[in-house]
């Protein structure tokens, strides 16, 4: 349903949805939901192997420390990425600046890693 409507909204909108910029946006889109799906995924039959191979305390605490993101909204989620990675984006920015004289600029908070992050943790 939520595509037919998309579909229907964007068609009387006289815009080429199959233009060069639509289809790279679709190319971003899909790229980085693969990317973040391989490497969930991968975390997660760590986390699995890690409680059947070693069931102690740190291995059911990291399965419960998995469990929080589907407990936690994403607007929670979000902040508690982002002002902890912006405060260390901002340090690292400001060594960098002061030993080689460069700005880096959104080094790790305007990047692809965070988002990834940010899915991991919610699913």
């Amino acid at each position: 349903m939520p595509t037919i409507t998309l579909i229907a909204m964007g068609l009387p909108s006289e815009q080429n949805i199959f233009s060069s910029r639509y289809l790279h946006f679709i190319q971003n889109s899909l790229t980085l939901a693969s990317i973040a799906a391989l490497v969930t995924v991968a975390a997660d039959i760590l986390i699995g192997t890690f409680n059947r191979v070693a069931s102690n305390k740190l291995s059911l605490a990291s399965l419960f420390i998995g469990r929080l993101g589907y407990a936690l909204p994403g607007g929670v989620i979000a902040v508690g990425l982002l002002v902890p990675f912006a405060g260390f984006n901002n340090w690292l920015e400001a060594r960098i600046d002061a030993l080689f004289g460069i700005s880096t600029g959104l080094l790790i908070s305007g990047s692809i890693w965070l988002l990834i992050a940010a899915y991991m943790i919610r699913f």
